[in-house]
């Protein structure tokens, strides 16, 4: 009679299947970790790219709005622009800088720049902006969705222009 308490043959197969399971999950949690912070990424590169799109716009609409006064009459050209509201699912910001800001902080020599941000990015993403000559940046800030170009020109002083939300 043979005695099956010394064979240790069966138990080759048992830790084979075991460490090929345990390989596995460890290979599966590893990649759903890798896929997680590519999205991660993705969504921050996204999000980075529609407040530069968004900024751009805005400081478009600005530029036209001030080719548009006219430096010797008394005017007020108030411009309403519709942006997204949202950016990557998150509410944002966009604020209006003087250029001695800018100079210090972002650009260097610009009359102005929009400083756009979002809980979504770690920093913020700034727009340089050029004026004609004479019109003073009158700092202000507006939520995502509908901003408020405001261009005032009073005779004696220079012209002003600023963003703001709902008049």
């Amino acid at each position: 009679m043979t005695r099956f308490n010394d064979d240790r043959r069966g138990v080759s197969i048992a830790v084979t299947h075991t460490l090929a399971i345990g390989i596995t999950t460890v290979l599966l949690a590893g990649l759903l970790i890798s896929a997680g912070n590519v999205l991660d990424r993705e969504r921050e590169n996204a999000a980075r790219e529609e407040l530069h799109t968004i900024g751009d716009r805005i400081g478009g609409e600005m530029s036209s709005v001030d080719r548009a006064g006219t430096s010797d009459a008394d005017e007020r050209i108030e411009l309403e622009t519709n942006h997204p509201s949202r950016v990557s699912g998150s509410s944002y910001t966009v604020r209006l800088r003087d250029g001695t800001v800018c100079d210090v902080n972002y650009v260097d020599h610009h009359d102005g720049c929009l400083v756009l941000s979002t809980s979504e990015l770690n920093d913020d993403v700034v727009v340089p902006l050029e004026f004609d000559d004479g019109t003073n940046v009158v700092e202000g800030a507006a939520n995502g969705g509908d901003v408020f170009i405001v261009y005032e020109n009073e005779p004696g002083s220079d012209p002003e222009i600023t963003i703001e939300n709902e008049q």
